[in-house]
């Protein structure tokens, strides 16, 4: 699980992670999908990396028999033209996790290679993603 506040009722755990990630730090947060925790998530790298946003896009696999959540699609769409706004770019890479509720969802992942000293901010969505680090610039 990459979230700190685990507490046995939600997951956001992978099967297989995109080989662009592979070796990637983490950021680990509070559940940023719960409204009662949403907020602005903000850093400043040290050194230049390949900053990665991956995150859950509301639709889920067909074996599910779940249908879209609209209302997680919207903040997957907000989330996605701010990322676009912010210099990252869609890697195309499409794939699955467990959301918190633990039921198979799709995910999509942005990258953007930044330097040394930038801040990025990840505007608040009520919606899962991760922030992943991965030092050099892809």
């Amino acid at each position: 699980p990459f979230y700190y506040d685990v507490d046995g009722s939600s997951d956001n755990t992978f099967d297989v992670l995109p080989s662009q990630v592979e070796g990637a730090a983490w950021i680990a947060t509070r559940r940023l999908s719960d409204p009662n925790m949403k907020t602005d998530l903000s850093f400043r790298l040290n050194g230049d990396a390949t900053v990665y946003v991956l995150h859950s896009t509301g639709t889920y696999p067909n074996i599910t028999l779940r249908k879209p959540n609209e209302q997680m699609q919207q903040a997957a769409a907000a989330l996605t033209k701010a990322l676009s706004a912010a210099g990252f770019r869609d890697t195309k890479v499409k794939t699955t996790w467990r959301g918190h509720d633990l039921v198979l969802a799709h995910c999509g992942l942005w990258s953007r290679p930044c330097e040394a000293g930038e801040t990025i901010t990840v505007p608040e969505q009520i919606l899962d993603y991760v922030i992943l680090i991965k030092p050099g610039m892809d």
